[in-house]
C-alpha cells in the first residue's frame, strides 16, 4: 500500500480524477528494486556450471530437456547452435548485471525502459520454447512496477504541449540526495553481500571478515537476500526424465499405472508388448497431460521423486485406490528413465531405475515389476552397491 502503484490506481485517486505527473520517491521502492536483484542476480552465483560459463551450451540443454514445446523442438532441430551459445551469454549476463541499470541516476527512464523490453523478451522466449505455465507471465507482470512515469505519459490523452503543462511534483534536492543516498547504500549492501557468498561482481578488494560493519550487515540480511530460486543451477539438466509405473495383479498379469490419465481414473492400462517396448524406450508426447495441471507435477517432482517418505505414502495410497476400484493388484514399481539429448541432435537410449517397489500386501519390497517381455536389469542403484568394494576382515 505504500508503493506508488498503490497511490496512483487507488479508489482514492480514481474519485478525485487528479492529472499530474507522478514520481515517487520513497523508501517503500526499496524493497521493489532489490527482488529484481535478489531473483535474478544472485541466483547466477548458484549457475558455476561449465555450460554456462565454458561451453554455452546452458540454452541447448534446458530446452532439450525441460518440457519443450512444438516451436522448442523445431528450435533444436533447425538452429545452429551458435545461436543457443549467444543466448547463453546474453541471458547469463543480463540477469547478473541488470539491477545496476535501476540505480543509474542518468537516464534512468531510457534504462528502465531497456531494462523491462530485455526481461520481457527473455521471458517470451522462455514460454515460446519450454512449457512452464504461470512462471512466464507472473515476472511480465510483475516487471510493470519498473517502467517509469514518461512511459505511461506516452499513452495518457492529449497533445504533448498539454502533457507538458501538468503539474510536477517538484522535489528539492535534500530529498533528491537522500533518496540517492539510500540507493547507493542497498547497493553496496547487496554487493557487499552476495560477492562474499557468490563472488558475483569478483570485487579483490572486499573482504567482509576483516570488516565488522560489513559482517554485521551479512548476517542481518543474508537470510532474507539469499536466492532461493537454483533453477538450471549450477548447470542446466543433461536428461529428459519420465516415469513408468507397472503393476502386478493377482493373476500375474502386469498392467500400467501411469499413462492415459490411470491415476486420476484408477483405470490400469493394459499395454500389448509393442505398446511396452514404446514406453520404455521414449517418453509419451502427451506424458505431462497425465499430471491434470502444474500443481500435480511439482508434487510428483519434488515430494514424491526426491522424498522417501512421500514415496512410500504415495506408494501405499496408490494401491488402497486401485484396489477401492476392483483392481486386483499386489505389487507395484515406479521406475525413472533419463534419456540424454546430445549436442548432436541425437537421443540416447534411456538409463533404468527402480525408484521404489511396494507390496500392497505388506510394504516395501525388493523384488521390482518390470513390464512383460522386457529383459530384467539392475538398476543403477543396485549396481552401484554390487560393485562397491568390500572390506576386508582383518
Amino acid at each position: 500500500i505504500f508503493l506508488p502503484i498503490g497511490a496512483y490506481w487507488s479508489l482514492d485517486n480514481f474519485i478525485e480524477k487528479t492529472e499530474r505527473h507522478l514520481q515517487f520517491r520513497t523508501i517503500a521502492n526499496l524493497p521493489v528494486l532489490m527482488w529484481l536483484f535478489n531473483c535474478y542476480t544472485a541466483s547466477t552465483g548458484l549457475k558455476t556450471g561449465k555450460e554456462w560459463l565454458v561451453t554455452g551450451n546452458a540454452a541447448f540443454y534446458a530446452i532439450a530437456n525441460h518440457h519443450p514445446t512444438a516451436l522448442g523442438e523445431f528450435v533444436l532441430a533447425n538452429v545452429p547452435l551458435e545461436i543457443f551459445q549467444f543466448l547463453t551469454v546474453t541471458t547469463f549476463y543480463l540477469e547478473k548485471y541488470s539491477f545496476l541499470l535501476i540505480f543509474i541516476p542518468v537516464r534512468n527512464d531510457l534504462l528502465r525502459i531497456f531494462l523491462v523490453t530485455s526481461f520481457w523478451s527473455m521471458h517470451l522466449g522462455f514460454g515460446a520454447t519450454l512449457n512452464l505455465g504461470l512462471f512466464v507471465w507472473i515476472p511480465i507482470c510483475h516487471f510493470v512496477v519498473y517502467l517509469p512515469s514518461s512511459f505511461w505519459d506516452c499513452f495518457s490523452p492529449g497533445t504533448p504541449a498539454q502533457k507538458k503543462a501538468l503539474p510536477k511534483i517538484s522535489q528539492s534536492w535534500r530529498k533528491k540526495i537522500t533518496f540517492y543516498s539510500m540507493q547507493l547504500f542497498a547497493l553496496w549492501t547487496m554487493i557487499l553481500m552476495t560477492n562474499h557468498s557468490f563472488k558475483i561482481l569478483q570485487l579483490p578488494s572486499v573482504d567482509i571478515k576483516d570488516d565488522p560493519f560489513s559482517s554485521k550487515l551479512t548476517e542481518i540480511f543474508h537470510p532474507v537476500l539469499s536466492p532461493r530460486w537454483s533453477m538450471f543451477a549450477p548447470n542446466p539438466p543433461y536428461t529428459n526424465t519420465w516415469y513408468v509405473i507397472p503393476g502386478l495383479l493377482k493373476n500375474g498379469t502386469v498392467v500400467e499405472l501411469l499413462d492415459n490419465n490411470a491415476l486420476q481414473t484408477w483405470t490400469p492400462n493394459y499395454f500389448s508388448s509393442d505398446e511396452w517396448q514404446h514406453i520404455w524406450k521414449e517418453k509419451p508426447e502427451d506424458y505431462k497431460e497425465n499430471f491434470v495441471n502444474r500443481r500435480r507435477w511439482k508434487w510428483w517432482t519434488l515430494g514424491f521423486v526426491k522424498s522417501p517418505m512421500g514415496q512410500k505414502r504415495a506408494s501405499s495410497y496408490f494401491c488402497k485406490q486401485f484396489q477401492a476400484h476392483g483392481v486386483e493388484l499386489e505389487a507395484l514399481t515406479v521406475w525413472s528413465l533419463s534419456s540424454r539429448f546430445t549436442l548432436d541432435r541425437t537421443r540416447l537410449p534411456p538409463e533404468h531405475k527402480a525408484i521404489i517397489t511396494w507390496d500392497c500386501r505388506g510394504g516395501s519390497s525388493s523384488s521390482a515389476v518390470y513390464p512383460p517381455q522386457i529383459p530384467k536389469e539392475r538398476s543403477n542403484a543396485q549396481t552401484r552397491r554390487r560393485n562397491k568394494p568390500q572390506k576386508q576382515e582383518l
